[in-house]
């Protein structure tokens, strides 16, 4: 991430528009994720976000990387 990335999502942060959600709502999305890629569910959690929100999760979590290679959810997964 460059600095001027950086500082706009700060900023972003700092000013409430990123929206924060529970994680038990997500908890039910992230074990089907976890269950399905025999990954930590902790991740998948990210990944489940991710879909919530039509976004990514840019990793350099090389074994989450080549858990979703190949699956529905390689899209949401992005390489850092």
């Amino acid at each position: 991430m460059q600095l001027a990335q950086a500082t706009r999502v700060g900023a972003r942060l700092m000013a409430g528009v990123v929206p924060l959600h529970p994680a038990a709502a997500l908890a039910s999305a992230a074990l089907e994720i976890a269950l399905a890629l025999k990954h930590p569910a902790y991740d998948c959690f990210y990944i489940a976000l991710a879909e919530l929100d039509a976004s990514e999760v840019v990793t350099a979590d090389k074994k989450l990387l080549a858990r979703v290679d190949g699956s529905s959810w390689a899209s949401r997964v992005t390489a850092l």
